[in-house]
């Protein structure tokens, strides 16, 4: 097994450089911007994101193993491996700074985008209380439990 520092990994010689390009739910350090649906947006902040692959390990249990590195302005921030599965493995913060700021540069973008779609779900969604009635809310509107009984009748 090879250690290296992450001061190591930046030094080695970068084998390729690219724009970012993975979905973000690959990661689970970037959880906070699941369920944001940014595909119809041009979002400036993705586009301040480049990765570093530093080593291109070919293991001998048949899959590549790619040492890659995310940086936000210049700044890396995030290291990787990416299996030839399209797997993301081994993923850690490596400077919490540029992480925060990226994450609140992100969530703050995607709040001044005038076309918002935080997720594809329903229009209609159920609340179950204790007494086990349940409202709908539908178009910011809660419904009363009758009139909620009534509208799933003529559904």
């Amino acid at each position: 097994m090879m250690q290296l520092t992450i001061d190591e990994i930046l030094n080695l010689t970068v084998i390729e450089e690219y724009d970012y390009y993975m979905p973000f739910n690959e990661f689970e350090v970037f959880q906070p911007l699941n369920g944001m649906d940014v595909s119809e947006i041009d979002m400036t902040t993705t586009k301040n994101l480049k990765e570093k692959s530093y080593v291109l390990d070919l293991c001998n249990d048949g899959q590549a193993r790619q040492l890659n590195v995310i940086s936000y302005l210049d700044n890396p921030f995030v290291v990787y491996q990416y299996t030839g599965k399209g797997d993301v493995v081994n993923e850690a913060i490596i400077d919490e700074d540029i992480y925060k700021e990226f994450i609140q540069d992100y969530i703050s973008e995607f709040l001044t985008k005038p076309k918002i779609k935080v997720f594809s779900g329903k229009d209609m969604y159920e609340i179950r209380n204790y007494d086990k009635g349940y409202f709908l809310i539908g178009n910011n509107t809660l419904v009363s439990k009758n009139a909620a009984s009534k509208q799933i009748i003529h559904s």
